[in-house]
């Protein structure tokens, strides 16, 4: 019997991939090959610091936030190279932008812990989406929290709810700084 097993992790006889996750992942996976999410996950720094198209403010990778544990689920398919592919087309960015891990490697910088994490589960490759915070068009550009609760503030209805929605479904162990400020001045409380 494999150590992981006595975890309470499956054994496999293939190498494990596994995806981390903090946001939409979760709750909104679409076609990507994951099983199921487990909250136990590698701690990452992540903030709401990303505006998307819509104009919500999307969790993303950020060396200026706390530290949260991730949420992680194994991967069904067998090689590295797929697990990108399908990472990518679910977050409708290029391949650049998702970022891995190999067993054997040292610690990304931005995911200090990961290799430890990973060997304790037996996991050989991990993968992540590595998009850089954006605010106003300006990539690397990371806004404040008055500027994001001001951001939020200012859209317009439809496009405040679905932002709202998003910090709303976020997982309950993603208590990011601005997650907390949004809670405390829109009402944007985890739902159930």
């Amino acid at each position: 019997m494999c150590s992981s097993a006595q975890a309470g992790y499956a054994c496999y006889d293939r190498d494990v991939i596994v995806c981390l996750g903090w946001g939409s992942l979760i709750w909104r996976p679409g076609d990507l090959p994951v099983g199921d999410w487990r909250d136990d996950g590698p701690p990452v720094s992540v903030e709401f610091v990303r505006e998307s198209e819509d104009g919500r403010l999307t969790l993303v990778l950020d060396p200026n936030a706390v530290s949260v544990t991730s949420l992680w689920a194994p991967m069904t398919v067998t090689d590295l190279s797929t697990a990108v592919t399908e990472l990518a087309a679910r977050e409708q960015t290029g391949r650049s932008k998702i970022a891995t891990w190999s067993a054997g490697k040292e610690d990304p910088e931005k995911l200090p812990g990961l290799r430890e994490w990973a060997t304790g589960r037996e996991i050989h490759y991990v993968i992540w989406t590595a998009l850089e915070p954006k605010f106003r068009g300006t990539k690397d550009e990371r806004p404040n929290v008055d500027q994001a609760l001001a951001h939020l503030r200012n859209l317009t209805d439809r496009k405040r709810v679905k932002a709202e929605q998003y910090v709303r479904r976020a997982p309950r162990q993603i208590r990011t700084a601005y997650r907390e400020r949004f809670e405390q001045s829109l009402g944007c409380t985890p739902y159930t």
